[in-house]
């Protein structure tokens, strides 16, 4: 764009709200339109970095409409200003994010409203799930579904613990909208990790931390919820501040008592409910050990003793 381009008032007024100046913005403007140049200039993206990933092969676009994202198989698009940003901010490469886009469409589509609502750049990305993205941002975790009926049910469950704040269970932050939650932010690593590194915990330890993973499924109890469904050491974070164990992801906890058992293949049991102190048992085993007490059938369907 030349250098003898002229901003109408309105631009103005937007890019002084922003606190862009006019002569940063414009060898952006034409490349890009106005919104995704002040986005892209707040997130410190260069003009160079932003032109290698708009050249970046595009992949089928997914429009929000209400609830419904409609496939458009016909139309191609590249990354946006939005998507350029996320990249940048989490240092993913093309393939990482192009694979993140397509596998997980929805989820992005709604972090990609997120961001350009409130302006919020992603400083790490925990985990990209099957059924969920979930980001950082300013020691807040956010976590975006892919399916709203899910997010439905996790914001469901944690509504019933808006009386009596739990010790032992990750806590939802002021900041939860649909179809996100906005959830407090734990210093530290998850059992697994510490499990992995350590390969074995003292004993001191694994009495502490066992003992809030069970005062954590008592105050689930207490609040109306059966079973969490999915006690394994990567749903455990350990509080670095407070040295404590904390239950995460009700992603398949639920409030009925006849519920049957879903997922957690190596630390789940065998019987025809969920029994949550039967996996507490087994992640006891691997705190112990650094071993898992099951492993896993190659159908992944049962469970069976290891050759002891």
């Amino acid at each position: 764009m030349s250098l003898k381009y002229k901003f109408s008032k309105e631009e103005k007024e937007l890019l002084n709200l922003n606190d862009v100046k006019f002569n940063e913005a414009k060898p952006y403007l034409g490349e890009f339109d106005l919104h995704d140049t002040i986005l892209l200039l707040g997130n410190n993206v260069s003009l160079e970095e932003a032109l290698e990933f708009k050249s970046f092969p595009g992949y089928k676009c997914y429009y929000l409409d209400g609830d419904t994202i409609d496939n458009i198989d016909i139309h191609q698009k590249y990354l946006s200003a939005v998507d350029i940003s996320i990249a940048n901010a989490l240092n993913l490469s093309r393939d990482n994010l192009k694979e993140i886009i397509l596998s997980k469409p929805h989820a992005f589509q709604r972090l990609r409203e997120h961001m350009k609502m409130h302006g919020q750049r992603p400083k790490e990305i925990i985990s990209t799930g099957n059924s969920s993205i979930v980001f950082i941002t300013d020691k807040i975790v956010n976590k975006f579904f892919e399916d709203p009926n899910l997010w439905n049910h996790e914001f469901d469950l944690y509504e019933l613990f808006s009386k009596v704040k739990p010790k032992n269970i990750v806590c939802p932050s002021d900041e939860s909208l649909a179809p996100h939650l906005s959830l407090q932010y734990i210093k530290g690593h998850s059992l697994e990790e510490y499990i992995k590194k350590d390969k074995s915990i003292s004993s001191n330890k694994i009495l502490k931390y066992s003992s809030g993973i069970l005062n954590g499924l008592l105050e689930m109890r207490q609040a109306g919820i059966w079973y969490h469904r999915d006690i394994r050491p990567a749903n455990i974070m350990i509080d670095e501040e407070k040295d404590k164990a904390v239950i995460i992801d009700l992603g398949i906890a639920t409030t009925d008592i006849h519920a049957p058992i879903r997922g957690n293949s190596r630390y789940g049991n065998s019987g025809q409910h969920p029994n949550d102190l039967v996996s507490l048992a087994q992640v006891m085993y691997s705190m112990a050990t650094g071993k898992k007490l099951f492993s896993k059938s190659k159908s992944d369907e049962l469970t069976m003793y290891k050759q002891m």
